[in-house]
Formats: structure tokens, C-alpha cells, sequence
């Protein structure tokens, strides 16, 4: 009995057992944990990593990370016990965090916090309040008020195409460009609503970095500013074109039909296009190239348009190759000298080239120093050239034939038909010259060169004297109310120097002795203290008749601040200059400005009636010719790339342009910005 007894207890003990051996034992929560709850990055962001530990994981169970922004924290992924993750540059001047939850199934979220430092202020800042097809308009801050710096605006494809890609890369390649004038780019403090020109459709770049002027080196990295200017909105303009052959000439007669804006014609060599060829983009380069090179010498869209457009009927000549096919095509230029329509063409072959019977006989009278008068008498009413060189530049060519090509290359003629007569001045005292004279058709010669030599005389001082004097100066801002009523064209062309930067109007007037001096020549100059020291009277008077004769009165752009004076000489009826006139320093300030109403007054229609009137005056720029009197190379004058033998853009690059003047004249508008 008892060992039944024993026997049930020890079964129903082994049936507990049995039961509750079958039962898994119970796991714990998984916990999430990170090794930090908070990190801090620098300003220049990278990539980074918080590590974490996850204690009771299950199975097929993942760690899933999440930032509160993705706008500077990205590529948040989850490796060996790591969180990773990349961090963008902070370029604001103030910190900034974000949250990362990190989460586990079964487990609490953990967070941890980003914070990123803030970046330095940056040395420059950029505000660009306008893009449009031809420019853009911005401001500029430096952090430094005091620091002088270098800013430039160009293309990202220059910079690729020259492959600078590093700052020092570009700030060498500016010291080069710079050459030794770096003084003359730099600026100091801040400056507002500049305008720089733009090509449509382009990725540009303006830049800027501090400079030491003294040794020329680099004070701060340089603060890019990127962009992409819009294209150009076309419009629908068609033009009548009817063609005249005379020879290798031909006119274009053109007659808008409907449209009354800017137009440009142009000829190509018909075998020089492909029948691919689109004649808008080829037009559109080879035109924008030419308005860069004149924007390149300071001047404005309107002088672009004025010198390479017309509006309305007009007749357009062209000097071709003789019995050649040719493209003549006409096509719409915006208020902006942009290109803005597809081309209207016609075909037409130009004539043979017709020798001329014409004899001219060339003599030279009156010869002075530093002028003498040319005389030629013809058989015949046919076209001719006369040029005026020095007979050094035609010693080494024994035939007539390489002269008259050395002159049709190098140098643009003074063009006559008919007997002439007329005064060259700029000569060089003691100086062997010859005039030669040839008939010409479209840059051809039509008969044998005519030709006669004669040296100048020595230099004599004078007895012709000037005296440049003004009155009074206006603010340019406050004057375009008046100049509106009195000439809104003119006022337009004020508004355009306002927006480069210059500040005031200053009308000046030669007065000379005797009266009827016919050739003077004077200037506005920076002063310097010293500069009568560096140069004499001989070397400021070389510089001075460097220009074309002067205008009886001149209406100068300037800038306020600036120590300026007046230089002049005047010639005498022999050539010979008088003796040098110098004024008296002075430097322009906005309280003394005149009142604008005076502009009535100065261009000649009283305050009382404030009827238009024309302006006497000459508004200063840098010119660009050189006096008629002696014969103009063409590697110095603006290109006039109307007639194409091939389909290529006309670029500046290959334009030798003369050596500035040793003298600042402040009459030249200031430096533009834009890089080569």
C-alpha cells in the first residue's frame, strides 16, 4: 500500500514535470540606446556617425533612423552599430540643429540632436535683385568697410575653358589680366545696383576677394555668386530686301514690314554656310560679339545700337568680293541690342571688278611741323583712297603693287571722289611722309598707286593759346527731371552713366587765341600733386594731341571726390603747339552742384519758354579714332564686321588695342567690371 501510495505521488510529480518542462520562459523588451544624445559638427558639415547598442533584439527586427529635416542632414543609414550620415556646409551665420529619432521595434525611440555650427561671416555678400537676357543688376557688401578688394563678373565657361577651377588658379589668371593697374580695379566699400552686361541663355559667375594693393596678394577667399540668365523671347518681324550690284558694291535697300524697332543687315559668302547653318544663332553670335567689344570699351547699349543698327527704310552698303555669291540677311535687335527675331535672307551676286582711268596727281602744300595740306587733282569723278604714313613703313617694299596691299590691310582711307584739299594734322615734327593715293572699290584698287613725299619742319613753340573754362556743375540724379523735358534721349543717355556708377554733369567751353584756332586739343585729368614732377610740358603735350582735335565745348561725366584739372594746348596755323595750358586743380562736391533748372540755360533754350532745344555740347567718352589727318590702322579702331567671308564670331582677342595714355584722363568712364 505504501509503495502505491509512493508509486502516485512520484507519477503525478513526473506529470508536473512533464507540463512545465513545455513551457518557454519569458524574454525581456529589447532597449535601444545611443552613445550620445547630442553631436556638434562644424560650419563646413562632412559625414559623421553616432553608434548604438541594441540589448534583447528580435529577429529580422531593424533600426530605422529619422531626421526631422532632410534640407542639410541626408544619407541617413544604418552600419555595424552605426548611424551615419552627411551634413551639408552651414553658410548662414547662425547655428542650426535637428533631431534624429532613431527607432527599434519593441523599444523606446531614442533622439539625438544635431547641432551645427555657424560659418563665418563671409567676406563678401551678394544681393541680385535682377537677371535679365543682357544684364543683371546687384549690390555688394563686404564684411571689411575698409578692405580694398577685386570683383569681376564673367562665365562659367571661360572658367572651364581655362580650367579655373581653384581660387588661386583664378586669382592668378586676374593678376594677369590685371597686369600692373591692379589699383585701377579694386574698390572699397559697398556698392549698390550695379549693372553688368550678360549673355542670354548663360551660366555667369560674378566674384570678388580682398587684396593687398601694396604687394598684390590675396587677403580673403573668394565669394562666388552663380547664375543662369534667361533667353531671349523672339518676336515676328519680316523685311522687304531688294538688291543694287555696282561692281563688288552692293546695296541692300531695306523696308520693315510692320515694325518699327532696331534692325541689323548683314552679308555672308553663300558658300561659306552650311545648309545646316541656323542663321538666327549665327546672326546672334557674331552680332552679341560685336556689342560686347563696344560694352568691353565702356559704351552702353544705346551707342551699340547706334553704331550697328538703323530703323525704318534705309540703304545698306557693303564692299564684297567681285562676282561672288553672297547672303544678305536682315534680322530685329531689341532696346537691349539683343537679336530678337529669326533673319530674313535673299541671294545676290556681286559685280566684277572695273579698273579705273582716273589720274590723280598729289601735292602737298603748307607743310609745318605737325601739319601740312594735301592736294589731289583727278581725271575723273571715280572713287579713290588718299593715305598719310610715315615713308619709313613702306621702305622695305621694292614694287607699287605691296604697298598699295600693305595700305588696303593696315589701314582705313580717307575716301574721296573728285579734286580734294583739306589740312593733316598729328604729324610728327622732322618726319619723312607719304601720301599715296589710289582709286578704290570695295577695299580693291582700281588704278596705280599715285604717290609724293615730304618731311615736316622743326618744332617751333607757337603762338596759339587755349584756356578750357566752366561755370558751374549739376547732379546728375537730380537733373533727369529737367533733362526729360528738355531731351529725353539725352536724358536716357544720363540715366545709363548713373547706372555705371558716375554722379555729375560738368559743361566746359575752350576759349582760344586767336579766336579762330582750328585745332586744339585739351582734356579733364586726374590731379596729382606730383604729376608735373613725372612728365614735362613736352610729354603732357605728346599725350594730349594723342586724341582728335577737340570740341569747342564738352559736357564731362565725373564722379564727386575726385582732385581734377584742366589741360590744353592749341595749335598755330604752321602746326606748331603753343604753350601748354594748365588750370587750376579743383574737386567737385554735391553741395556746390547747381541748380538743375540752369540746364535750360546750357542748351540753349531759355528758363521762361523750356522749349527742346539741340545741345551744343560733346558728351566725353573715351574716344576711339584717331585724327583724320593721318591715316587710321585698323588694328586700333572697333571692328565693323558687317560683310562675312566665313561663319565665325568676330571676338575682341584678336584686336591689338593701343597702349593707354601715361596720364589718367578722367574723362575715360570708369573701369568696367565685366572679364575679358
Amino acid at each position: 500500500m505504501r509503495n502505491q501510495v509512493l508509486y502516485s505521488t512520484l507519477l503525478g510529480a513526473a506529470v508536473l514535470f512533464l507540463v512545465n518542462g513545455c513551457q518557454k520562459p519569458v524574454q525581456p523588451d529589447p532597449t535601444l540606446t545611443l552613445s550620445q544624445t547630442a553631436i556638434s559638427v562644424p560650419a563646413e558639415g562632412g559625414t559623421f556617425s553616432v553608434a548604438y547598442k541594441v540589448t534583447n533584439p528580435r529577429e529580422g527586427a531593424e533600426v530605422s533612423p529619422e531626421a526631422s529635416t532632410n534640407d542639410w542632414v541626408t544619407s541617413l543609414e544604418v552600419v555595424d552599430n552605426n548611424i551615419n550620415f552627411d551634413v551639408a556646409v552651414n553658410e548662414a551665420t547662425e547655428p542650426r540643429s535637428v533631431d534624429v529619432t532613431v527607432s527599434y521595434p519593441g523599444a523606446a525611440d531614442a533622439v539625438f540632436t544635431i547641432t551645427q555650427e555657424a560659418a563665418d561671416p563671409a567676406p563678401f555678400v551678394f544681393n541680385l535683385k535682377e537677371v535679365n537676357a543682357t544684364n543683371y543688376v546687384f549690390d555688394i557688401f563686404p564684411e571689411d568697410k575698409e578692405m580694398s578688394y577685386i570683383l569681376f563678373g564673367t562665365t562659367q565657361a571661360y572658367l572651364d575653358e581655362y580650367g579655373l577651377t581653384t581660387d588661386e588658379a583664378l586669382f592668378q589668371d586676374d593678376l594677369e589680366y590685371m597686369g600692373g593697374s591692379v589699383a585701377d580695379y579694386a574698390a572699397v566699400g559697398d556698392m549698390l545696383d550695379l549693372t553688368f552686361s550678360a549673355t542670354p541663355e548663360t551660366e555667369t559667375v560674378i566674384y570678388a576677394y580682398g587684396i593687398d594693393l601694396n604687394t598684390n596678394t590675396r587677403l580673403t577667399d573668394i565669394v562666388y555668386c552663380r547664375f543662369t540668365t534667361p533667353g531671349v523671347e523672339k518676336i515676328v518681324a519680316d523685311f522687304s530686301i531688294t538688291t543694287t550690284v555696282d561692281g563688288p558694291e552692293v546695296t541692300a535697300h531695306v523696308i520693315p514690314q510692320g515694325y518699327d524697332g532696331y534692325y541689323c543687315v548683314e552679308a555672308y559668302e553663300t558658300a561659306s554656310l552650311d545648309p545646316d547653318t541656323d542663321l538666327y544663332e549665327l546672326c546672334y553670335s557674331n552680332f552679341m560679339s560685336m556689342v560686347s567689344f563696344y560694352q568691353m570699351l565702356g559704351m552702353s547699349a544705346d551707342d551699340a545700337l547706334a553704331a550697328l543698327c538703323g530703323q525704318g527704310e534705309g540703304d545698306w552698303k557693303f564692299a564684297l568680293s567681285p562676282s561672288t555669291e553672297y547672303t544678305i540677311v536682315a534680322y530685329a535687335v531689341s532696346n537691349e541690342a539683343v537679336p530678337n527675331s529669326d533673319p530674313v535672307s535673299v541671294e545676290v551676286t556681286s559685280g566684277p571688278l572695273e579698273p579705273s582711268d582716273n589720274q590723280l596727281t598729289v601735292t602737298v602744300t603748307e607743310v609745318g611741323a605737325r601739319v601740312a595740306t594735301v592736294n589731289v587733282s583727278t581725271t575723273n569723278d571715280d572713287p579713290y583712297g588718299i593715305y598719310v604714313v610715315p615713308s619709313s613703313e613702306l621702305a622695305e617694299f621694292t614694287t607699287d603693287s605691296e604697298i598699295m596691299e600693305y595700305l588696303l590691310y593696315w589701314y582705313y582711307p580717307t575716301e574721296a571722289t573728285g579734286d580734294f584739299s583739306q589740312s593733316f594734322t598729328g604729324l610728327t615734327p622732322e618726319t619723312e611722309y607719304s601720301v599715296c593715293a589710289f582709286g578704290q572699290v570695295a577695299g580693291l584698287a582700281t588704278t596705280d598707286l599715285f604717290r609724293t613725299d615730304f618731311i615736316t619742319t622743326e618744332a617751333e613753340i607757337g603762338n596759339a593759346t587755349i584756356e578750357v573754362v566752366f561755370d558751374e556743375y549739376y547732379d546728375m540724379a537730380a537733373s533727369l527731371d529737367v533733362l526729360n523735358e528738355i531731351d529725353p534721349s539725352l536724358a536716357s543717355e544720363i540715366e545709363s552713366y548713373i547706372s555705371q556708377g558716375l554722379e555729375v554733369l560738368l559743361p566746359c567751353y575752350a576759349v582760344t587765341e586767336p579766336a579762330d584756332a582750328e585745332f586744339y586739343y585739351y582734356g579733364l585729368y586726374s590731379y596729382d600733386e606730383s604729376m608735373f614732377e613725372q612728365y614735362n610740358d613736352n610729354d603732357i603735350i605728346n599725350t594730349l594731341m594723342m586724341d582728335s582735335p577737340a570740341d569747342p565745348s564738352t559736357l564731362y561725366v565725373l564722379n564727386y571726390g575726385e582732385p581734377l584739372i584742366f589741360l590744353g594746348v592749341a595749335l598755330d596755323a604752321n602746326g606748331n603747339p603753343g604753350p601748354l595750358f594748365k588750370g587750376e586743380p579743383f574737386t567737385l562736391t554735391p553741395e556746390e552742384a547747381a541748380d538743375p533748372e540752369g540746364l535750360w540755360d546750357l542748351f540753349g533754350a531759355s528758363a521762361s519758354t523750356k522749349s527742346s532745344a539741340q545741345t551744343g555740347f560733346s558728351i566725353a567718352r573715351e574716344k576711339m579714332s584717331v585724327p583724320e589727318g593721318i591715316s587710321v590702322r585698323k588694328d586700333v579702331e572697333a571692328p565693323v564686321a558687317k560683310v562675312y567671308t566665313e561663319p565665325v564670331v568676330v571676338t575682341s582677342s584678336s584686336i591689338e588695342l593701343p597702349d593707354e595714355n601715361m596720364l589718367q584722363n578722367a574723362k575715360v568712364l570708369p573701369r568696367t567690371f565685366y572679364k575679358k
